[in-house]
């Protein structure tokens, strides 16, 4: 399927900015995680695996799929994560709940050569 551009807020790397972003949104790869992301799957999630950011200049370069989100928002500490839930043709901005991070997804994410990003604030 074709690349299509997305417009949407910069949430994973604890921004409010719109930003537009781009992928194959059939391109995706299932792994393991902490939470139940998607209510089909049991710890597992479908994960977008190339997302590109347009730059102000208009060239493009690497998004992540997961980010580690530390202090940027007051003391939030969270996973990010942009998935395609079971039955939607859409993505979806997902994060973790309770204030834990989900370091299993951003391990096997980043073993599955998907790019992941850790912010702090």
């Amino acid at each position: 399927m074709a690349q299509v551009e997305w417009r949407v807020r910069d949430l994973l790397r604890g921004g409010l900015t719109p930003v537009t972003l781009r992928f194959d949104p059939n391109d995706t790869v299932l792994l393991s995680c902490h939470y139940n992301y998607d209510p089909e799957l049991t710890k597992q999630v479908h994960l977008l695996r190339n997302i590109e950011i347009k730059n102000e200049d208009g060239t493009w370069s690497l998004y992540p799929s997961v980010a580690w989100i530390d202090g940027v928002q007051g003391d939030e500490l969270v996973t990010r994560a942009i998935v395609k839930k079971t039955g939607e043709e859409g993505p979806t901005i997902m994060s973790s709940t309770d204030g834990v991070p989900d370091g299993e997804l951003m391990i096997v994410a980043k073993e599955a050569g998907i790019h992941t990003e850790t912010i702090n604030g």
